[in-house]
């Protein structure tokens, strides 16, 4: 039966041989939901950031390029602007072109394009990154009306929302990436169950691996917290969850632990 909940741990471990005995003997599974717990707390001060400063770019650095794009108008596929073409619109970040925009019949998008976005009659083209370009083709489009009202009603919207699809993103891959780190402290952890001479099973190893990262975890959220830059966080965080590996292995050597699986 177990002694301690999913929440003990965000504490405990830092300090706590019951808590790595109990969790060794009394626990079940490989602790994956608690990892996601850990992580998705982990990540919040981070998204925070991370939104602060697309919502100051759109405040401080979009306007100055939205209010140079003139009303774009589609009609059965074809484009049209009011302004002469060929127009180009410039952006503060960069030196080269941000967009070029050339609705006469026949024109085409460059072979060597260094705009980031070329609009002609037909098509919207982007490049990405290195050669990488993206074409949407206007045939399907049968009348719209873009300006800068739309425009920066999208603009909103993308600043309000964009960090509901990132967040799930970011936490999708940060649970791989310590997952795997997991693994690969439960490998070392095999080493240190023969040294004390226990019969840890794989499942318990992992188990204590990924209760063991909970430190390292909580130390790079306070830096995120106080926005303190932490220079090789993975290698340190391996490390100290290693060592965490170590101390939690010493402590169930304490009480017998037999076949836990």
């Amino acid at each position: 039966m177990k002694h301690y909940s999913i929440l003990h741990p965000l504490y405990m471990s830092f300090f706590s041989k019951a808590l790595y005995r109990d969790i060794a003997t009394n626990w079940r599974g490989l602790c994956l939901t608690y990892l996601m717990m850990v992580l998705t707390l982990n990540l919040i001060p981070d998204m925070i950031r991370l939104h602060e400063r697309v919502a100051d770019f759109v405040a401080d650095e979009v306007p100055k390029v939205v209010h140079q794009i003139p009303t774009i108008t589609i009609s059965e596929g074809a484009a049209s602007v009011n302004v002469p073409v060929p127009y180009i619109i410039n952006a503060p970040w960069s030196k080269l072109p941000f967009a070029v925009i050339d609705t006469s019949v026949g024109a085409v998008p460059p072979a060597g394009l260094n705009a980031t976005i070329m609009l002609t009659k037909t098509k919207l083209t982007v490049k990405g990154d290195a050669s990488e370009i993206h074409s949407f083709d206007f045939s399907r489009i049968h009348h719209a009306v873009i300006d800068k009202d739309q425009i920066n009603l999208w603009i909103e919207t993308f600043k309000d929302y964009f960090i509901f699809a990132v967040y799930p993103l970011a936490l999708f891959f940060a649970f791989l990436y310590y997952f795997v780190q997991a693994l690969l402290c439960a490998s070392i952890g095999i080493f240190f169950a023969k040294m004390f001479e226990l019969d840890l099973k794989a499942r318990a190893l992992i188990r204590l691996s990924v209760v063991a990262f909970t430190p390292p975890l909580v130390l790079q959220t306070v830096h995120a917290l106080l926005d303190i830059e932490f220079p090789y966080s993975g290698v340190i965080s391996l490390l100290l969850a290693t060592c965490y590996l170590y101390f939690a292995i010493s402590s169930c050597s304490e009480k017998t632990v037999s076949r836990v699986v």
